[in-house]
């Protein structure tokens, strides 16, 4: 049996340094805009949450359609990179827009109407509904429109950059290197993102809550020329092995069933969507709980220890973990090493709570650190599964559909980052948080802190358990791989491989 094609280091290099594209493009939409719009612009969280959970609407039927059409896109470009390119021109253009929005259309009126809202009385334990009024700002609309368009820039290279690495290895253990030089490349990016925030507090970006948009606004430039130069080093750099393989088209809905179906791609769906639940909730409304209640109200001293100092964790693992990808996939196996892993993401997660005291911020980045090393070999395990799910969907069917189930994947992940953000807005709301403040009232921490610790230990416990009956191992997937080789030899397929060109 030959040895499984596997890309050169370089052609995984300029590969992989799209991740710093795609690290600026989520960055904005889920670490920084709805913390800068509701602290810095002072929007309520109301109508932020809103904003980050409509587009939801559009991606649900572009995502898909996307994905199966750069799967079936024949061009002298490949099916992939035509769509990196464009998603990086329009992603960078966006970065940089959302921050121009004028700071009087946070009240500058649009629309006035009357809404029906809870009102829950805590020391009777009751809930009531009303009728009240509200109004529209301008600021929902140009936000909508901004995020409606960055969500799809970002969705569509997730799911062009992601689908180009499954071409990348055939190896069951390599795969896991491939993801490991990805996610090197992200934290390089988060590394910078880790002190934007602290960054646009500078003073001489003004001061108050107007500096801080000035500093966002200013460094926007950078993050969209990130944005734009890392995201066109793969597009033009990178070459497609099976751009001409797919010979007969399935129309979407039926390609669409069969990815549903495929029982491996349900169990991540599965880990995904519950996670949603848990960590990324808890992720949502960590900036809120670490601010006001771990600083204290500290907002540039939160920045500079916590985003600052875990970008530069998460660099030092990320760098380790390329060549110990293959060796740690070899010991334990995927499939072992993500029940491993998600073990220990339920014993993290009972202890979190206790390693989140207020005035002790120390405590909380150190465990927070000694966290990382599990979260990083589980995410990078959980993204070299896909491939072989792809092997085993191409067995099945007859035809490559990384692109559908990238699509899927990228809806997935905006959907549990607009639910868990529009979620954490109204819970924001019902906790009582005021953003005109800088120190929030105990009894709204509190709530806070059970609105984010309660769902991060449920969803760490459910997670656990559905990933232990996980069903792709790796006699399975070898067995796979020799019978697409021997199908491809057979059909003579025209496989450009990357190795060719260097």
């Amino acid at each position: 049996m030959s040895k499984p094609f596997t890309a050169t280091n370089r052609v995984l290099h300029e590969w992989g340094i799209g991740g710093i594209s795609y690290y600026w493009m989520s960055a904005v939409i889920f670490s920084f805009l709805s913390y800068v719009f509701i602290s810095s612009y002072e929007m309520d969280p109301g109508w932020v949450a809103l904003a980050m959970t409509l587009p939801r609407l559009i991606d649900f039927v572009l995502d898909p359609l996307l994905g199966r059409l750069s799967d079936n896109l024949h061009s002298r470009w490949g099916r992939r990179r035509p769509f990196i390119f464009v998603s990086s021109i329009i992603g960078a253009a966006m970065v940089v827009g959302v921050w121009w929005m004028p700071l009087d259309w946070v009240d500058k009126p649009l629309w006035s109407f009357t809404l029906l809202q809870p009102d829950f009385d805590w020391d009777k334990l009751s809930l009531a509904w009303q009728w009240a009024p509200h109004v529209m700002p301008w600021s929902f609309p140009y936000l909508l429109i901004f995020t409606t368009l960055l969500f799809a820039a970002l969705g569509v290279f997730e799911m062009s950059h992601t689908a180009l690495s499954y071409e990348l290895s055939d190896d069951y253990s390599l795969r896991s290197k491939v993801q490991a030089v990805r996610n090197l490349y992200f934290c390089l990016g988060a590394l910078g993102g880790g002190f934007t925030y602290w960054i646009a507090q500078r003073a001489w970006f003004g001061h108050g809550h107007q500096g801080e948009v000035n500093g966002f606004r200013q460094l926007s430039i950078i993050m969209a020329a990130m944005v734009l130069v890392f995201g066109l080093i793969p597009a033009f750099c990178c070459r497609e092995r099976f751009q001409n393989i797919n010979r007969t088209h399935v129309r979407i809905w039926p390609a669409l069933k069969a990815t549903l179906k495929n029982r491996p791609f349900a169990y991540v769906l599965a880990l995904r969507i519950i996670g949603m639940l848990g960590g990324t909730l808890y992720t949502s409304l960590m900036f809120y709980i670490g601010v006001y209640s771990v600083f204290g109200g500290d907002k540039e001293w939160y920045t500079l220890l916590i985003s600052g100092g875990y970008g530069i964790a998460g660099v030092v693992l990320g760098w380790a973990l390329i060549p110990l990808a293959a060796p740690i996939t070899r010991w334990l196996g995927k499939r072992r090493g993500l029940i491993v892993c998600y073990g220990f993401g339920v014993l993290g997660a009972v202890l979190t709570p206790f390693f989140t005291l207020p005035g002790r911020p120390y405590l909380w980045f150190w465990f927070g650190f000694a966290c990382f090393p599990a979260s990083f070999v589980l995410n990078n395990l959980l993204a070299s599964v896909m491939p072989d799910i792809c092997d085993l969907d191409e067995l099945a069917h007859g035809e490559r559909r990384e692109g559908l189930f990238t699509a899927v994947m990228s809806f997935i992940t905006k959907l549990e980052a607009s639910i868990c953000t529009g979620l954490a807005g109204w819970l924001l709301v019902l906790s009582g948080f005021d953003q005109h403040l800088i120190q929030q009232p105990q009894a709204v921490l509190d709530k806070m802190r059970l609105y984010a610790f309660a769902p991060l230990i449920a969803g760490a416990i459910v997670t656990f358990i559905v990933v232990c009956f996980f069903p792709l191992k790796k006699e399975l997937m070898d067995s796979v791989r020799s019978q697409l080789d021997a199908r491809h030899a057979a059909l003579n397929v025209d496989v450009e491989t990357t190795a060719k060109s260097e």
